[in-house]
């Protein structure tokens, strides 16, 4: 898959902005900080999965005191076959977003995955030692884009949640809330149990090749490294899992009453990258997690594209900045046949022959040069 045109309206930092993007492989956009170059980056992300790549909240992705924002593009598959996707964000009167493929409208479900993408930003660097919302975050924001029906039961789970946990805030007594806990526990365990199934799958999934990955970058000397995922349940049956969060819920009350909250669940699992048994947040050095980070990078490619049969789009926030030149090489090798935007503030080394350079300025983005 690639992106051949990208036009932003009310955008972030451009209020408006019209870019055929080079047919190179590699696209450098190259600017001082504070100039747009993330918030490019993040238009791309909202036409992928129509939302901020950096988490940002609908509303903070239009620009100034405007009332929507619009992204379009133009995108070729790998088979040669072009598409229009659009996406439309309203903020005033009332929050809106509307789809388009080809100009005809289609809901956010059907919209995820027709322009995948990857991206490696600086605050992934934080995902292995950070809050576990961050990984739960990494592995659903993939989850959505390579999973019929995952978001919509992801949605489906946290608006259960919400009246689970309003319940247990309620000022009657526990004793006059079963029944009503009851029934919503019974909506709420068929949803966990789905995103759980999908989330263990996906982890699955990664870890098949992930000894491989972190070998090839340099720690072949680690004898066993493995991803954990952290829950309170066991099974990875869905029917089974089903059931046991029926029973957890109900054996967790007096603890979620006093907490005025739904302890158990997918919202709050977690996973971590695990060498020896010993937690790499823990014992891993700067220079070790950094290396994870890039083979759980190309592990997100390939997941992406076995599963959708595209290659995704990959895009790169001041990422070279944050890894050393071996690093740098293996990520570029890696990529090669991929279309990769990545952003920089000086011109990285051993960039590939046909590297396109974009100059972004304030509100401005022109070619520069072609790296030969």
């Amino acid at each position: 898959m690639r992106i051949t045109t990208l036009q932003l309206q009310h955008v972030r930092s451009y209020k408006s902005l019209d870019l055929q993007l080079p047919q190179e492989d590699t696209v450098v956009l190259l600017g001082e900080n504070g100039v747009g170059k993330t918030n490019l980056l993040d238009a791309i992300g909202m036409l992928s999965r129509t939302r901020s790549l950096l988490g940002l909240e609908d509303s903070v992705m239009v620009h100034g005191t405007e009332a929507f924002l619009r992204v379009r593009g133009c995108v070729v598959s790998d088979a040669g076959e072009e598409a229009t996707l659009e996406v439309v964000l309203q903020k005033s009167p009332r929050a809106l977003k509307a789809c388009f493929r080809c100009d005809v409208r289609i809901g956010v479900e059907q919209f995820l995955g027709l322009l995948p993408t990857v991206a490696f930003l600086p605050q992934d660097m934080e995902l292995l030692t950070g809050a576990p919302a961050l990984r739960r975050r990494f592995l659903d924001s993939l989850l959505c884009q390579m999973a019929p029906g995952y978001l919509r039961s992801l949605v489906a789970y946290q608006r259960m949640l919400k009246q689970r946990s309003a319940l247990l805030r309620s000022p009657r007594p526990l004793s006059e809330i079963c029944d009503e806990l009851t029934l919503w526990e019974a909506r709420l365990a068929p949803l966990a149990a789905r995103v759980t199934v999908e989330r263990l799958a996906l982890v699955s999934t990664l870890q098949l090749a992930l000894p491989e990955e972190v070998g090839l970058l340099g720690e072949s000397h680690w004898n066993d490294v493995r991803i954990a995922y952290v829950r309170s349940t066991q099974s990875t049956d869905e029917a089974l899992l089903h059931q046991e969060f029926i029973a957890a819920y109900a054996a967790a009350r007096d603890r979620d009453r006093m907490l005025q909250s739904t302890t158990v669940g997918p919202h709050r699992d977690d996973w971590a990258v695990m060498v020896n048994e010993r937690s790499l947040a823990d014992v891993g050095s700067r220079g070790q997690q950094r290396t994870v980070l890039l083979a759980l990078l190309f592990l997100q490619v390939s997941a992406v594209q076995l599963r959708l049969g595209e290659k995704p789009v990959i895009l790169l926030d001041d990422a070279f900045s944050e890894l050393d030149a071996h690093h740098q090489q293996a990520l570029l090798t890696s990529l090669a046949g991929y279309q990769v935007i990545l952003s920089a503030t000086a011109l990285p080394k051993n960039l590939p022959e046909g590297t396109a350079v974009l100059h972004v300025a304030e509100g401005n983005v022109r070619l520069l040069q072609a790296v030969m």
